[in-house]
């Protein structure tokens, strides 16, 4: 289904298009952590960027991330990170409805899903949900999707190049999987999109989210 990177740099619309790159995934966070003086100013998505990208055929999807580590404010930190999200995807982006966001849980929590790892995905989804016609996902182990799954509180399903996060578990439903460094470089990892849609900008799903059951034999065909 074509090339499709995350990255939480700038990438211009014509490098994009030079290298085959049919959808990048890039980042929603908090003012501090983009802009003039901090490590990745160009981390947050911005509107113009948006409008770049789309103008030129590239299509985009969005996940919020601060801190590998977001989870461990378990639902208070979910809440008003989904809600911030969907505000910025309503009231900036305009992100049509039906469209998704993904949170970051990227980090190893375990073979089993639960603690604040659950109750960070349950208080986003709330926060997404409240502030905008938008889906939640969620990126990360197999455990962290298939717990999501089971929860509701996901209905995209991301799975980190991190294998060894999974502890030898498959994720139920995929929707992408990273797929390590992508050669075209700016810190941008390589993805495989299994099935659409999933709540991009240009293939917004109308709250419905088709995802693929994921056999062993099919997901080796991946790998």
């Amino acid at each position: 289904m074509g090339i499709w990177i995350d990255t939480p740099q700038w990438h211009s619309p014509a490098t994009l298009k030079a290298r085959n790159v049919d959808g990048v995934i890039r980042y929603l966070c908090m003012p501090f952590n983009t802009g003039p003086g901090t490590a990745l100013p160009n981390k947050r998505l911005e509107r113009a960027e948006l409008d770049q990208k789309i103008g030129a055929g590239i299509d985009v999807a969005v996940n919020w991330e601060d801190a590998a580590d977001d989870y461990v404010g378990g639902y208070a930190r979910g809440f008003d990170k989904g809600r911030r999200a969907g505000d910025w995807m309503l009231n900036v982006l305009g992100w049509p409805a039906g469209g998704s966001c993904c949170s970051s849980i990227d980090a190893d929590i375990g073979a089993a899903w639960g603690g604040l790892a659950r109750d960070y995905q349950r208080g986003f989804a709330d926060g997404l949900t409240q502030e905008g016609p938008y889906a939640p996902g969620i990126y990360g182990s197999a455990p962290a999707l298939n717990g999501a799954r089971r929860d509701g509180t996901a209905h995209v399903f991301w799975l980190t190049a991190a294998s060894s996060w999974s502890h030898g578990v498959r994720p139920d439903e995929v929707h992408i999987i990273q797929d390590g460094l992508w050669a075209g470089g700016g810190d941008a990892d390589l993805d495989t999109i299994v099935t659409v849609p999933f709540g991009t900008y240009l293939q917004a799903a109308g709250g419905q989210h088709r995802a693929i059951d994921i056999s062993a034999a099919s997901l080796a065909e991946i790998d």
